[in-house]
């Protein structure tokens, strides 16, 4: 009980001073300062990230020093395939994400938004189904990743603070959009996977025995990582709703922030669809967010206060909603600067790819 208590403090003291940190480097214009935490995860990261180029070169040496061996050639060879399967994943950029030629409307106002964060030019935009939204760069392109349901759910102020505060990560150089340390997580992962005992075949007893200290480091490491990562990623999300509360306002974005939390009750209210009925395409989208506006004022006040009751804590990418709402409104007060109507409507082909994907939300629902 005693050391559950001390956890929990010590997160609160961690979870207060990167608080107190995002506010004294936005006022202070340090976006991009690296923070030991920072400079640490990225050193373990480099070092998890040598491991798949050593197995494989070991593998390599011990083909070589084996020949004309076939045990050494094959020893050599698993050692070789277990380098190349732990190597990270790279992002692959959809098919159907679309450019300035489908959508021109939608990225003339997304280069807008750019010119106004100072952020460098989206290339392509993917349309999921989620209540989310992402940015990433890959490729040497940046990508911006649209929730269809989240969108529909938003006004076009909060379409402003949505796409101002995903752009604000690439401002901020937010480590969790990085790649290194996403890598480093990937690899982590796969050496938990290789290391993991076969429920299939447990007689080996010494051999998973002595993969234990080999599988205690690998978890100490992908913990201290995630740790060291949500420090610095909590920061960021600080930093990019003070970002997108220069560009788009603080009430925007606090409806922003206000709306993605009731997801979950969005979510709930979802067990009692049996499909969408005569719904097509945005109609799909816009009776599945219903939920949020059906909403009355005492019900989505219980449901938001309970956000102020959430623990600060650092194990997660984001803090508690309550103390991000408590961030906005320490800021200092400012006009927005971009313009009201930029997402007021949208374009043919952003509409058409939305509709797409309602249809396909619209299939999931009728066989449920």
């Amino acid at each position: 009980m005693m050391l559950a208590q001390w956890r929990a403090e010590m997160n609160h003291a961690q979870g207060e001073r990167v608080f107190l940190d995002a506010l004294k480097d936005y006022a202070s214009g340090q976006l991009r300062r690296r923070q030991a935490s920072h400079v640490l995860a990225t050193l373990i990261s480099i070092a998890v990230l040598v491991t798949p180029v050593l197995v494989a070169v070991v593998g390599i040496i011990v083909i070589i020093a084996a020949l004309p061996s076939l045990i050494g050639f094959i020893f050599g060879s698993l050692f070789f395939a277990a380098g190349i399967f732990l190597l990270p994943a790279r992002y692959r950029i959809p098919a159907n994400s679309l450019t300035c030629a489908d959508t021109p409307e939608l990225f003339g106002a997304l280069d807008e938004v750019c010119a106004v964060m100072g952020a460098p030019r989206i290339e392509r935009v993917v349309i999921s189904d989620d209540f989310n939204a992402f940015v990433v760069k890959a490729g040497g392109q940046c990508i911006l990743g649209i929730g269809a349901l989240l969108w529909q759910a938003a006004t076009p102020a909060e379409r402003q603070a949505l796409i101002a505060h995903e752009l604000a990560h690439l401002v901020n150089d937010d480590p969790a959009r990085g790649k290194l340390i996403g890598w480093a997580l990937q690899t982590l992962s796969k050496w938990d996977a290789l290391l993991a005992p076969d429920p299939h075949h447990s007689g080996n007893v010494i051999g998973e025995i002595g993969v234990i200290p080999l599988r205690v480091v690998v978890e100490a490491l992908e913990r201290t990582t995630l740790r060291l990562l949500y420090l610095q990623s909590q920061r960021a999300e600080y930093l990019a709703d003070a970002l997108a509360v220069r560009a788009a306002g603080p009430a925007a974005v606090t409806q922003l922030l206000q709306k993605t939390s009731l997801f979950g009750y969005v979510q709930g209210q979802w067990s009692a669809l049996h499909g969408v009925g005569d719904a097509r395409g945005r109609e799909v989208l816009e009776l599945l967010v219903s939920p949020v506006a059906k909403l009355k004022d005492a019900e989505r006040d219980d449901l938001l206060n309970a956000l102020n009751f959430e623990a600060l804590t650092v194990d997660g990418t984001h803090p508690p909603t309550g103390y991000r709402l408590g961030f906005i409104r320490a800021l200092p007060v400012a006009a927005p600067k971009l313009r009201a109507d930029l997402f007021a409507k949208d374009d043919p082909g952003f509409s058409d790819r939305l509709a797409e994907t309602g249809e396909k939300l619209a299939a999931v629902f009728e066989v449920q």
